[in-house]
């Protein structure tokens, strides 16, 4: 078997809006890999378990129980994933806070802020800037 080379995960407790968006990036074909979660330090135990990737997406929301998207994030930094695969992590919020924009802004980690849903343009976008 082929191993998988790109991978995206959604981070969403929003169970129809994960459903909607593992759809979108499917008829894409956006990825050969779709892994969605509606829970933050789930998601992150199972990236820690990826092999065989070479570029991970991460579609993050903000505003999550248990553990928010800027845990998430710094929890993330901390492992130190970088060098085990090429990473892209965008927020994915309805949040238009702009307190919440000059954050994602500040920390280098994070590669866009990309407010949902998601479109079919809104990842020709992606592909186009961030491949």
């Amino acid at each position: 078997m082929e191993a998988k080379t790109t991978c995206v995960v959604l981070i969403e407790d929003d169970q129809a809006m994960n459903y909607f968006h593992q759809r979108l990036f499917e008829k894409q074909n956006f990825a050969d890999s779709i892994l969605s979660f509606s829970n933050a330090a789930a998601a992150l135990n199972e990236i820690q378990k990826l092999k065989n990737i070479k570029k991970l997406s991460i579609f993050l929301d903000l505003n999550m129980p248990q553990m928010n998207g800027w845990q998430f994030v710094e929890a993330l930094a901390d492992l130190k994933l970088v060098q085990d695969f090429q990473l892209q992590l965008f927020v994915l919020s309805s949040s238009v806070n702009p307190n919440d924009l000059l954050k994602a802004k500040q920390i280098p980690e994070i590669t866009d802020y990309l407010t949902k849903p998601l479109s079919i343009e809104m990842l020709n976008t992606i592909n186009t800037k961030h491949s």
